[in-house]
């Protein structure tokens, strides 16, 4: 631009001035550090587009910025840079961590129904595992009772805990009632399809049964005392003399004495 001095009596003078339109502040990012992008086991070129920062440029307004990553998908961890640049060729950069890894435990959800049994529940292998849930990550969700679960449960009510483990080792418990009714002794307990031969006994006793099956003989408390299987001689010789229940896999109970 030309600027003009001019005096009272009209006298002037000139002198030039350059005036230069540029850009030279660089971007600046909407976010002062980036959280990590922790994520099961890869991400495309489009999940980390969509995930791109922002900054705001004092001549473009909001302009976004673009990673360093030139081969996808990413599969082990890595830091990226991104670089946020203006029209006017200035830049400002950020990095941010991408790591691949399953940090979620099995999503749990709602209540188990509570557990009704007569007698005990011996072992785990007893107990009928609830559904697994889902997990972020997919794949195979292990369910098992914890291992601090004292067995054989007995009379009363209590309470176990199921372990949700999935396959990066993230656990989820849930808890579920367990009620156990006392053994009662009638007249149906008598199984038309079992006896117990002799009865009573001596050292051996045997179920007699057209069905072979497994069987448990119990204390008049519901005690789990020894496990055996239908027509197979059982060797009693460790029992007490007394009044025993056989427990048959329907839940029926035979009884017998052992001298």
């Amino acid at each position: 631009i030309t600027w003009t001095f001019t005096d009272e009596a009209g006298n002037t003078a000139e002198q030039t001035q350059e005036v230069t339109i540029q850009d030279t502040t660089d971007p600046l990012p909407d976010e002062a550090s980036l959280d990590a992008i922790i994520v099961c086991s890869q991400i495309t070129a489009a999940e980390l587009n969509a995930t791109a920062p922002a900054a705001m440029d004092n001549c473009d307004g909001n302009i976004t910025a673009a990673s360093d990553v030139t081969t996808f998908p990413i599969t082990s961890n890595t830091t990226i840079t991104w670089t946020f640049t203006d029209e006017a060729g200035n830049t400002a950069t950020q990095t941010q961590e991408v790591t691949i890894q399953d940090t979620m435990p099995p999503t749990v959800t709602g209540t188990l129904d509570a557990i009704t049994a007569q007698c005990q529940i011996a072992a785990a292998i007893d107990l009928t595992k609830p559904d697994a849930p889902s997990d972020n990550c997919g794949g195979t969700v292990n369910v098992a009772v914890k291992d601090d679960t004292n067995f054989p449960i007995q009379a009363g009510t209590t309470t176990i805990t199921w372990v949700y483990t999935d396959e990066a080792g993230n656990t989820s418990e849930q808890t579920q009632a367990v009620t156990i009714t006392p053994c009662v002794l009638s007249a149906s307990d008598n199984a038309l399809e079992a006896v117990v031969f002799p009865n009573p006994s001596g050292r051996y006793v045997e179920v007699h049964s057209p069905v072979e099956s497994p069987v448990r003989i119990l204390s008049v408390g519901g005690e789990l005392v020894l496990e055996s299987m239908t027509n197979t001689r059982i060797d009693a010789a460790s029992l007490r003399s007394g009044l025993y229940l056989i427990q048959l896999p329907d839940g029926r109970l035979l009884k017998f004495v052992k001298r």
